[in-house]
């Protein structure tokens, strides 16, 4: 009587087994455990630092009916998110700009503006360890002239001279594709002028070249860090 029949006894279940086995995934889950917690605070110390060095940046891009290209130096951030970018840009027409010339007849002139740009502005923190919101404000100081119409009709500049300035904004994204290099796209405008010689503002080609380059943008490009 103080023995099981035989069948009850193969119903018993055997406990060892499965214990051992409860025992080894506590285990592998404290060790995975073990290993984020060393990892983690590394990871999200180089996602915190991304981007906030000393790095140079290219882009291309169109404000109004001008053309662009850029490169310049992206200083370190400031409290970590304040950042400001050293630039020069040159832009240029799409088109021949249409216009009237002192007799009053229908004319053609490809105006093109070269100057320097400073960036202030500021950056959000990474989202999801890649990527980041970013916005600022654009003072350009430059000169316009018309280098194909003076190469092509041997002319001098249709300008004259002048002190271009343009006053812009714009808010993007920039995406991250490595711990020290991103890419970014932008989305802005602003408004573009230049100061001439009281006697020349009603020029033509200067009355229709002053409006170049004012009204809606947007650019693209690269930046890398050191």
């Amino acid at each position: 009587m103080g023995f099981l029949p035989s069948t009850a006894r193969r119903a018993v279940p055997r406990r060892g087994r499965s214990t051992q086995t409860a025992s080894a995934g506590i285990v592998g889950v404290v060790l995975m455990a073990t290993v984020l917690c060393a990892v983690a605070p590394s990871l999200l110390a180089q996602t915190a630092s991304s981007g906030r060095s000393l790095g140079v940046t290219l882009g291309l891009g169109s404000q109004g009916s001008l053309s662009y290209v850029e490169a310049g130096v992206v200083l370190p951030k400031i409290g970590g998110s304040f950042s400001i970018e050293l630039k020069a840009r040159a832009m240029s027409s799409l088109t021949w700009v249409p216009t009237l010339d002192s007799s009053l007849s229908p004319s053609a002139f490809h105006p093109v503006a070269v100057g320097g740009v400073v960036s202030l502005g500021g950056c959000s923190p990474m989202f999801q360890g890649f990527f980041r919101a970013h916005g600022a404000t654009e003072l350009f100081l430059g000169y316009t002239f018309t280098p194909y119409d003076s190469a092509i009709y041997q002319i001098p500049n249709l300008i004259g001279p002048n002190l271009t300035f343009a006053i812009l904004g714009y808010f993007g994204v920039e995406m991250f594709t490595g711990s020290r290099s991103s890419i970014f796209i932008d989305a802005g405008g602003g408004y573009k002028n230049f100061i001439v010689d009281a006697a020349r503002k009603t020029d033509p080609y200067v009355v229709a070249a002053s409006w170049i380059g004012s009204g809606f943008g947007i650019r693209m490009g690269t930046k890398l860090y050191f």
